[in-house]
Formats: structure tokens, sequence, C-alpha cells
């Protein structure tokens, strides 16, 4: 239960009254730490604490900035050097 930490330390950061770099932070540290149990539990206090369009203000926030998929990312490259001076893939010989 420790992303119930987490979860307090992002109500706290909305409780200041103004949304600055330190709650993106925290929510992309908190979820990052804990997943999908963190963001269940802070829907449900948002959602005890919060309603109309300040909770979906708050939500919309949250989405944006959640971490991006990873998994989109391009796999890595393994590069060397050709004799003719340009980079190549290892694998696929492409030039990079």
């Amino acid at each position: 239960m420790r992303f119930v930490g987490w979860v307090n330390a992002t109500l706290s950061c909305l409780g200041q009254g103004q949304v600055d770099v330190l709650f993106l932070q925290v929510i992309d540290a908190a979820y990052r730490f804990n997943g999908d149990k963190y963001l269940t539990m802070l829907h449900q206090k948002l959602a005890d604490n919060f309603s109309g369009r300040y909770l979906e203000a708050i939500t919309n926030l949250l989405d944006a900035a959640m971490p991006k998929d990873s998994t989109s990312d391009p796999q890595p490259a393994l590069r060397f050097l050709h004799e003719d001076g340009i980079m190549r893939d290892v694998f696929t010989g492409k030039n990079t």
C-alpha cells in the first residue's frame, strides 16, 4: 500500500491552488513505481473530493500528464561505421 503516499502527494499538489512542474513529476514518478493501483486509488479519491467541471479538468490534466507508452518507441539499433564513412545497422544493413 505504498501507493497511498503517492496519492496523498498528488492531492497535496492540487491543494496548492495552481498546477506546476512538481505536480507533473509526482504523477510521473507515482505511476512508474505503482502503475494502475495508483491511478485507481487516485481516481477514487478525486471522485470523493471533487465534482463537476473541476473533476473533469483534473482528470484531463492527469491524462495529459501520464507517461507515454514506451512500447511505441523503435527498437534500439546496433550500428557500426562502414568503411565508406556511413553508419549502418548491423542487423538490417540500412544506413542510419
